[in-house]
């Protein structure tokens, strides 16, 4: 199964830049996994070796070349991606909004003044969410290839 949801995530980009193509092949997994139920626990409880999942892996690791990383650190830029998608679909899929309505409830007024300040109803916001943490990842990925 995980093999048939990562054929649906190699998709052509355009991209010209390593940056782009990080996000594009983001965005390609994050929509192939969420298109199948439970996509999320399919391809994260699977260490295939299959071409779909390999050639995924092996696109990815040559977009970490092109951002300047080598040897363990494309494995690891590339390993880190796929898994911060793996957890953001899984929490995506798995959200059930009554909890979150209750946490601003159980934080207005409470021992937890930090977490109150902030947005919470914003946690189920997953595209935010999602563009947030890759644009985490590629400044530091740009920050790990300057140092390399």
């Amino acid at each position: 199964m995980a093999e048939a949801v990562l054929a649906n995530a190699i998709c052509e980009t355009p991209s010209t830049n390593w940056e782009d193509e990080t996000i594009a092949l983001a965005g390609a997994l994050r929509s192939a996994i969420l298109a199948q139920r439970d996509g999320a626990r399919i391809v994260g409880g699977s260490y295939s070796s299959q071409p779909n999942v390999l050639g995924f892996a092996d696109r990815l690791i040559n977009t970490m070349h092109a951002a300047g990383l080598s040897g363990a650190d494309a494995l690891w830029a590339t390993s880190t991606e796929f898994c911060y998608v793996l957890g953001e679909t899984l929490e995506q899929q798995g959200a059930d909004h009554a909890p979150i309505d209750g946490l601003a409830d159980h934080v207005l007024g409470s021992r937890y003044p930090h977490l109150s300040a902030t947005p919470t109803e914003r946690l189920v916001d997953f595209d935010a969410r999602f563009s947030f943490g890759i644009g985490v990842l590629i400044a530091g990925l740009r920050q790990r290839a300057a140092t390399s």
